[in-house]
């Protein structure tokens, strides 16, 4: 559950909200398992000569790495969001690998986070889209959106409408009036006039 990937913490000063990569022993094991039969695979095929031995040992070191970073993050890679006055500190990282990043932004200038039309989870800066979100699955979005609200300033975080039916309500909570039921009367038809067929005396004997 993303709940138990989220760690808050608050204080007079700051607001910090740590995300973790979804990890299970599962994805964990095939990535293993996957890598480690390329990098074999790999050696294998390029014994020799010896021009290619040396390409398959780059290769295998190459693949090596990858999995040794993928592994690093779906244990211990992480997003993490600090607000302090107007300041929103945005962060990710693996630890281990020194791959990351930290960004500060003006809270007071920047758009809020929010699903774009794309998909994508992020905030405008300056004219740019900021991506956020790397360590969630898609369907986590919106949740975590009602979980930043929570903590957040509110101008900080926009979630979308919630969808009933056909209709959709605005988050607030407030729904629109009921359509009214009362019976529109319908307007009377004026009656036909009567039609007059008046027979000549040739037709009359007819």
């Amino acid at each position: 559950m993303l709940s138990d990937r989220i760690l808050v913490e608050t204080t007079n000063d700051q607001v910090v909200v740590t995300l973790r990569a979804y990890s299970t022993p599962f994805r964990v094991g095939t990535l293993i398992t996957a890598g480690t039969a390329a990098t074999f695979g790999v050696l294998c095929i390029c014994l020799t000569p010896t021009t290619l031995f040396i390409l398959g040992v780059c290769a295998a070191f190459i693949a090596s790495t990858a999995v040794f970073v993928g592994v690093q993050w779906l244990v211990y890679g992480f997003e993490q969001f600090t607000v302090a006055a107007s300041t929103l500190t945005y962060e990710w990282g693996i630890p281990g690998t020194g791959l990351g990043s930290a960004t500060a932004f003006n809270a007071d200038i920047m758009g809020p986070i929010q699903i774009h039309a794309d998909g994508a989870l992020g905030f405008t800066y300056q004219g740019q889209v900021v991506r956020v979100g790397k360590v969630l699955r898609a369907r986590e979005k919106l949740e975590f959106l009602d979980l930043l609200l929570l903590h957040l300033p509110a101008r900080l975080v926009s979630v979308p409408p919630v969808a009933m039916g056909d209709v959709y309500y605005p988050v607030d909570g407030k729904l629109p009036a009921a359509p009214s039921s009362s019976v529109v009367p319908s307007q009377a038809q004026p009656p036909l006039a009567p039609i007059r067929v008046t027979a000549t005396p040739a037709e009359a004997h007819i």
